[in-house]
Protein backbone atom coordinates (compact mmCIF):
# COMPACT_ATOMS: atom_id res chain seq x y z
CA UNK A 1 0.00 0.00 0.00
CA UNK A 2 1.33 3.45 -0.86
CA UNK A 3 2.40 5.58 2.09
CA UNK A 4 0.14 8.47 1.01
CA UNK A 5 -2.94 6.26 0.84
CA UNK A 6 -2.05 4.60 4.15
CA UNK A 7 -1.70 8.02 5.81
CA UNK A 8 -5.13 9.10 4.49
CA UNK A 9 -6.72 5.93 5.85
CA UNK A 10 -5.18 6.55 9.28
CA UNK A 11 -6.54 10.12 9.29
CA UNK A 12 -10.02 8.90 8.31
CA UNK A 13 -9.95 6.21 10.99
CA UNK A 14 -8.95 8.76 13.65
CA UNK A 15 -11.80 11.07 12.54
CA UNK A 16 -14.35 8.28 12.93
CA UNK A 17 -12.90 7.34 16.33
CA UNK A 18 -13.08 10.92 17.61
CA UNK A 19 -16.69 11.27 16.40
CA UNK A 20 -17.96 7.99 17.83
CA UNK A 21 -15.97 7.92 21.07
CA UNK A 22 -18.41 10.00 23.18
CA UNK A 23 -21.29 7.69 22.23
CA UNK A 24 -19.26 4.53 22.76
CA UNK A 25 -17.82 5.77 26.03
CA UNK A 26 -21.26 6.57 27.37
CA UNK A 27 -23.10 3.50 26.18
CA UNK A 28 -20.50 0.91 25.26
CA UNK A 29 -21.67 -1.51 22.57
CA UNK A 30 -25.09 -0.61 21.19
CA UNK A 31 -28.02 -2.35 22.81
CA UNK A 32 -30.54 -4.33 20.76
CA UNK A 33 -33.56 -2.38 19.57
CA UNK A 34 -36.84 -2.84 21.44
CA UNK A 35 -39.30 -5.20 19.75
CA UNK A 36 -42.10 -2.73 20.33
CA UNK A 37 -42.59 0.75 21.77
CA UNK A 38 -45.32 2.58 23.65
CA UNK A 39 -46.13 6.26 23.15
CA UNK A 40 -47.84 8.15 25.99
CA UNK A 41 -50.20 10.77 24.55
CA UNK A 42 -53.43 12.26 25.98
CA UNK A 43 -57.13 11.53 26.32
CA UNK A 44 -58.78 9.93 23.28
CA UNK A 45 -59.59 12.60 20.70
CA UNK A 46 -57.09 15.10 22.11
CA UNK A 47 -54.42 16.71 19.97
CA UNK A 48 -51.61 14.56 21.42
CA UNK A 49 -53.59 11.37 20.87
CA UNK A 50 -54.26 12.24 17.23
CA UNK A 51 -50.67 13.34 16.59
CA UNK A 52 -49.19 10.28 18.31
CA UNK A 53 -51.38 8.01 16.21
CA UNK A 54 -49.97 9.50 13.02
CA UNK A 55 -46.41 9.28 14.32
CA UNK A 56 -46.88 5.63 15.34
CA UNK A 57 -48.11 4.80 11.85
CA UNK A 58 -45.05 6.53 10.36
CA UNK A 59 -42.68 4.46 12.52
CA UNK A 60 -44.51 1.24 11.69
CA UNK A 61 -44.33 1.94 7.97
CA UNK A 62 -40.78 3.31 7.76
CA UNK A 63 -38.90 1.38 10.45
CA UNK A 64 -41.10 -1.70 10.84
CA UNK A 65 -41.45 -0.97 14.56
CA UNK A 66 -44.46 -2.16 16.55
CA UNK A 67 -45.75 1.09 18.06
CA UNK A 68 -48.77 1.50 20.31
CA UNK A 69 -50.37 4.75 21.50
CA UNK A 70 -51.42 4.94 25.14
CA UNK A 71 -54.29 7.19 26.25
CA UNK A 72 -53.16 9.25 29.27
CA UNK A 73 -53.93 12.38 31.24
CA UNK A 74 -51.35 14.37 29.27
CA UNK A 75 -47.84 15.79 29.74
CA UNK A 76 -47.39 15.44 33.51
CA UNK A 77 -48.48 11.81 33.44
CA UNK A 78 -46.43 11.18 30.30
CA UNK A 79 -43.33 12.50 32.04
CA UNK A 80 -43.87 10.11 34.93
CA UNK A 81 -44.46 7.15 32.60
CA UNK A 82 -41.25 7.79 30.64
CA UNK A 83 -39.25 8.54 33.79
CA UNK A 84 -40.25 5.18 35.28
CA UNK A 85 -39.73 3.28 32.01
CA UNK A 86 -43.39 2.32 31.72
CA UNK A 87 -43.56 4.18 28.38
CA UNK A 88 -40.73 4.52 25.88
CA UNK A 89 -41.80 7.87 24.48
CA UNK A 90 -44.14 10.63 25.57
CA UNK A 91 -45.56 13.87 24.21
CA UNK A 92 -45.00 16.85 26.50
CA UNK A 93 -45.12 20.58 26.69
CA UNK A 94 -41.81 22.21 27.55
CA UNK A 95 -43.06 23.87 30.74
CA UNK A 96 -44.01 20.74 32.74
CA UNK A 97 -40.95 18.89 31.41
CA UNK A 98 -38.62 21.72 32.46
CA UNK A 99 -40.18 21.74 35.93
CA UNK A 100 -39.89 17.95 36.19
CA UNK A 101 -36.16 18.03 35.41
CA UNK A 102 -35.63 20.79 37.98
CA UNK A 103 -37.90 19.14 40.54
CA UNK A 104 -39.98 22.31 40.98
CA UNK A 105 -43.66 23.28 40.90
CA UNK A 106 -45.81 20.21 40.20
CA UNK A 107 -42.79 17.88 40.55
CA UNK A 108 -42.66 18.83 44.26
CA UNK A 109 -38.93 18.35 44.78
CA UNK A 110 -38.56 15.15 42.75
CA UNK A 111 -36.04 15.60 39.94
CA UNK A 112 -36.87 13.50 36.87
CA UNK A 113 -33.42 12.52 35.66
CA UNK A 114 -34.32 9.86 33.06
CA UNK A 115 -36.21 11.94 30.50
CA UNK A 116 -34.57 13.27 27.35
CA UNK A 117 -36.01 15.34 24.49
CA UNK A 118 -35.64 13.93 20.98
CA UNK A 119 -37.41 16.39 18.67
CA UNK A 120 -39.82 19.37 18.62
CA UNK A 121 -43.40 18.85 17.46
CA UNK A 122 -45.30 22.14 17.28
CA UNK A 123 -46.12 25.26 19.31
CA UNK A 124 -49.31 25.17 21.35
CA UNK A 125 -51.64 28.11 21.76
CA UNK A 126 -53.50 28.66 25.00
CA UNK A 127 -57.09 28.94 23.93
CA UNK A 128 -60.48 28.74 25.56
CA UNK A 129 -63.57 27.95 23.54
CA UNK A 130 -67.17 28.46 24.53
CA UNK A 131 -70.58 28.63 22.91
CA UNK A 132 -71.25 32.06 21.42
CA UNK A 133 -74.46 32.37 23.47
CA UNK A 134 -72.47 32.66 26.71
CA UNK A 135 -71.17 36.11 27.83
CA UNK A 136 -67.57 34.89 27.94
CA UNK A 137 -65.29 37.13 25.88
CA UNK A 138 -62.07 37.15 27.91
CA UNK A 139 -60.20 34.75 30.19
CA UNK A 140 -61.29 36.81 33.19
CA UNK A 141 -64.93 36.23 32.24
CA UNK A 142 -64.49 32.63 33.43
CA UNK A 143 -65.17 33.85 36.97
CA UNK A 144 -68.38 32.19 38.12
CA UNK A 145 -68.42 29.72 35.19
CA UNK A 146 -68.04 25.93 35.02
CA UNK A 147 -64.81 25.25 33.14
CA UNK A 148 -63.30 22.04 31.75
CA UNK A 149 -59.52 21.58 31.96
CA UNK A 150 -59.60 18.16 30.21
CA UNK A 151 -57.77 15.31 32.00
CA UNK A 152 -56.25 15.69 35.46
CA UNK A 153 -52.52 16.39 35.10
CA UNK A 154 -52.85 17.60 31.50
CA UNK A 155 -51.29 20.90 30.44
CA UNK A 156 -54.69 22.68 30.51
CA UNK A 157 -55.29 21.32 34.01
CA UNK A 158 -51.84 22.23 35.35
CA UNK A 159 -51.70 25.72 33.87
CA UNK A 160 -55.40 26.53 34.09
CA UNK A 161 -55.43 26.02 37.84
CA UNK A 162 -52.26 28.10 38.23
CA UNK A 163 -53.59 30.91 36.05
CA UNK A 164 -56.84 31.12 37.98
CA UNK A 165 -54.84 31.48 41.19
CA UNK A 166 -52.28 33.92 39.73
CA UNK A 167 -54.97 36.16 38.18
CA UNK A 168 -57.42 35.73 41.07
CA UNK A 169 -60.14 34.24 38.87
CA UNK A 170 -62.78 32.21 40.71
CA UNK A 171 -64.79 29.77 38.57
CA UNK A 172 -67.94 28.18 39.91
CA UNK A 173 -66.39 24.77 39.33
CA UNK A 174 -63.52 23.05 37.50
CA UNK A 175 -64.16 19.68 35.87
CA UNK A 176 -61.71 17.16 34.41
CA UNK A 177 -63.22 15.27 31.49
CA UNK A 178 -62.02 14.09 28.08
CA UNK A 179 -62.46 16.44 25.15
CA UNK A 180 -65.34 14.45 23.62
CA UNK A 181 -67.26 14.33 26.88
CA UNK A 182 -66.45 18.00 27.43
CA UNK A 183 -68.05 18.94 24.14
CA UNK A 184 -71.14 16.88 24.98
CA UNK A 185 -71.45 18.57 28.35
CA UNK A 186 -71.06 22.00 26.78
CA UNK A 187 -73.86 21.21 24.33
CA UNK A 188 -76.05 20.20 27.28
CA UNK A 189 -75.22 23.31 29.27
CA UNK A 190 -73.35 21.39 31.99
CA UNK A 191 -70.10 23.30 31.39
CA UNK A 192 -69.62 26.76 29.94
CA UNK A 193 -66.08 26.71 28.53
CA UNK A 194 -63.09 24.47 27.88
CA UNK A 195 -59.51 25.65 28.36
CA UNK A 196 -57.01 24.01 26.01
CA UNK A 197 -53.27 24.05 25.29
CA UNK A 198 -53.13 22.84 21.69
CA UNK A 199 -51.93 23.39 18.16
CA UNK A 200 -53.92 25.21 15.50
CA UNK A 201 -56.64 24.44 14.79
CA UNK A 202 -57.71 22.62 17.94
CA UNK A 203 -59.73 19.52 16.81
CA UNK A 204 -62.39 19.58 19.59
CA UNK A 205 -63.15 23.25 18.92
CA UNK A 206 -63.40 22.57 15.18
CA UNK A 207 -65.75 19.65 15.85
CA UNK A 208 -68.02 21.74 18.05
CA UNK A 209 -68.07 24.63 15.56
CA UNK A 210 -69.50 22.32 12.89
CA UNK A 211 -72.89 22.35 14.63
CA UNK A 212 -72.74 25.29 17.08
CA UNK A 213 -71.61 28.91 16.99
CA UNK A 214 -68.53 29.13 19.18
CA UNK A 215 -66.20 31.82 20.45
CA UNK A 216 -62.42 31.51 20.96
CA UNK A 217 -60.96 33.71 23.68
CA UNK A 218 -57.44 34.69 24.66
CA UNK A 219 -55.80 36.96 27.25
CA UNK A 220 -55.35 40.66 27.91
CA UNK A 221 -51.80 41.91 27.34
CA UNK A 222 -51.36 42.88 30.99
CA UNK A 223 -52.39 39.40 32.14
CA UNK A 224 -49.99 37.78 29.65
CA UNK A 225 -47.11 39.88 30.96
CA UNK A 226 -48.00 38.86 34.52
CA UNK A 227 -47.99 35.18 33.59
CA UNK A 228 -44.76 35.33 31.54
CA UNK A 229 -42.95 36.96 34.46
CA UNK A 230 -43.70 33.82 36.47
CA UNK A 231 -43.45 31.25 33.66
CA UNK A 232 -40.66 32.39 31.30
CA UNK A 233 -41.15 29.47 28.89
CA UNK A 234 -44.30 31.15 27.54
CA UNK A 235 -44.33 33.75 24.76
CA UNK A 236 -46.98 36.06 23.32
CA UNK A 237 -48.52 34.79 20.10
CA UNK A 238 -51.62 35.24 18.01
CA UNK A 239 -54.26 32.88 16.66
CA UNK A 240 -54.65 34.07 13.05
CA UNK A 241 -58.05 35.27 11.84
CA UNK A 242 -59.98 32.50 10.10
CA UNK A 243 -58.43 29.68 12.12
CA UNK A 244 -61.91 28.82 13.37
CA UNK A 245 -65.34 29.21 11.85
CA UNK A 246 -66.68 32.70 12.57
CA UNK A 247 -63.34 34.02 13.87
CA UNK A 248 -62.81 37.19 11.85
CA UNK A 249 -60.03 38.75 13.96
CA UNK A 250 -56.66 37.58 15.34
CA UNK A 251 -56.72 36.55 19.00
CA UNK A 252 -53.79 37.41 21.28
CA UNK A 253 -52.73 34.62 23.59
CA UNK A 254 -49.76 32.76 25.08
CA UNK A 255 -47.81 30.04 23.26
CA UNK A 256 -45.60 27.19 24.43
CA UNK A 257 -43.66 24.50 22.54
CA UNK A 258 -44.25 20.76 22.57
CA UNK A 259 -41.74 17.94 22.17
CA UNK A 260 -41.35 14.19 22.22
CA UNK A 261 -39.31 12.78 25.10
CA UNK A 262 -37.67 9.38 25.51
CA UNK A 263 -36.08 7.41 28.33
CA UNK A 264 -32.34 8.07 28.43
CA UNK A 265 -31.50 4.35 28.36
CA UNK A 266 -33.03 3.66 24.95
CA UNK A 267 -30.27 2.66 22.48
CA UNK A 268 -28.60 5.65 20.86
CA UNK A 269 -28.73 4.29 17.30
CA UNK A 270 -32.41 3.39 17.82
CA UNK A 271 -33.33 6.94 18.85
CA UNK A 272 -31.15 8.37 16.08
CA UNK A 273 -33.03 6.28 13.50
CA UNK A 274 -36.40 7.35 14.88
CA UNK A 275 -35.49 11.05 14.78
CA UNK A 276 -34.12 10.71 11.25
CA UNK A 277 -37.19 8.81 9.98
CA UNK A 278 -39.51 11.39 11.57
CA UNK A 279 -37.92 14.40 9.92
CA UNK A 280 -37.48 12.66 6.57
CA UNK A 281 -41.19 11.80 6.47
CA UNK A 282 -42.61 14.98 7.94
CA UNK A 283 -45.26 15.18 5.22
CA UNK A 284 -47.00 12.17 6.77
CA UNK A 285 -47.38 14.12 10.01
CA UNK A 286 -48.61 17.25 8.23
CA UNK A 287 -51.30 15.07 6.64
CA UNK A 288 -52.46 14.15 10.16
CA UNK A 289 -52.45 17.75 11.41
CA UNK A 290 -51.12 20.87 9.71
CA UNK A 291 -49.41 22.09 12.89
CA UNK A 292 -46.70 19.55 11.99
CA UNK A 293 -45.27 22.04 9.50
CA UNK A 294 -43.24 23.12 12.54
CA UNK A 295 -41.84 19.63 13.13
CA UNK A 296 -38.46 20.50 11.61
CA UNK A 297 -34.91 20.07 12.99
CA UNK A 298 -34.11 23.77 13.43
CA UNK A 299 -36.95 24.17 15.94
CA UNK A 300 -35.02 22.10 18.46
CA UNK A 301 -33.66 25.49 19.59
CA UNK A 302 -37.10 26.20 21.10
CA UNK A 303 -37.08 23.17 23.39
CA UNK A 304 -34.23 23.83 25.88
CA UNK A 305 -34.43 20.38 27.47
CA UNK A 306 -31.51 17.90 27.67
CA UNK A 307 -31.40 15.76 24.53
CA UNK A 308 -31.06 12.02 24.18
CA UNK A 309 -27.55 11.23 22.96
CA UNK A 310 -28.96 9.58 19.81
CA UNK A 311 -30.93 12.72 18.96
CA UNK A 312 -27.88 14.90 19.66
CA UNK A 313 -25.95 12.88 17.08
CA UNK A 314 -28.59 13.67 14.44
CA UNK A 315 -28.55 17.44 15.08
CA UNK A 316 -24.75 17.50 15.07
CA UNK A 317 -24.74 15.79 11.67
CA UNK A 318 -27.12 18.45 10.37
CA UNK A 319 -24.93 21.24 11.73
CA UNK A 320 -27.69 22.55 14.01
CA UNK A 321 -26.54 24.44 17.07
CA UNK A 322 -27.80 23.08 20.37
CA UNK A 323 -28.59 25.41 23.32
CA UNK A 324 -26.54 24.73 26.45
CA UNK A 325 -29.58 23.26 28.21
CA UNK A 326 -29.90 20.76 25.36
CA UNK A 327 -26.57 19.07 26.05
CA UNK A 328 -27.17 15.73 27.84
CA UNK A 329 -25.89 15.60 31.44
CA UNK A 330 -23.62 12.73 30.35
CA UNK A 331 -21.60 15.21 28.25
CA UNK A 332 -21.42 18.08 30.72
CA UNK A 333 -18.27 18.74 32.76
Amino acid sequence: MEKGLFRKMIVLWLFVLVWTYPFAATYGAEKPWPKGISIASSTVGGMYYIWAGGWAKLLINKLNINASVESTGGPSQNIGLVESGKSDFGLVTVGPAFEAIQGIEWAKGKKHENIRAIFPTYPSYLQTYTLAKYPIKNFRDLTGQIVSFTGAGSSPDVFGRRFFKDLEINPRRIVNVGVGEGNDQMKDGLIHAAFMVAGLPNPPAVELSATFDIRIIGFDKKDMETLMARYPYFAIGSIPAGTYKGQDKPIDTLTIWNAVIAHKDLPADFVYSIVKATFENQEALVAIHKSSVDTVPVNIKNINLPLHVGALRYYKEKGIGIPEKGIPPEYRP
